[in-house]
């Protein structure tokens, strides 16, 4: 009687290091390992290593592509809002540095020894 088993079969993941990824998307290591810390791209640890498979390096090149919002009027105001925040942001920032153009912390009158 032959007796097989049926064990699922697990296909063969590729997995590259920060270099050969850093070099397949043309970026420096150092900039892939920091988008790496900062969660923009995700990546498979084990142990200290730092890996990739090619499904994760495709969704970041999928999620970095531009969207073509040119006919979009609804994506042109929120760009149109996230701008008009973003300078009120800067002139408020502006206005502060004028102010206390040192950055120091404001506190009563110094201290003077008597």
């Amino acid at each position: 009687m032959d007796t097989q088993t049926t064990e699922p079969t697990r296909k063969a993941v590729e997995l590259v290091t920060v270099f050969e990824a850093a070099e397949q998307l043309r970026l420096h290591p150092d900039t892939l390992r920091k988008m790496t810390s900062r969660g923009r791209i995700e990546c498979v640890r084990i142990g200290r290593k730092v890996l990739f498979t090619p499904d994760q390096m495709q969704t970041f090149i999928d999620g970095s592509r531009r969207r073509n919002d040119h006919d979009d009027p609804e994506a042109e105001a929120e760009d149109a809002a996230a701008r008009a925040a973003l300078i009120d942001r800067m002139q408020r920032e502006t206005a502060e540095r004028a102010d206390n153009p040192w950055g120091r912390a404001r506190r009563g009158k110094r201290r003077t020894a008597a």
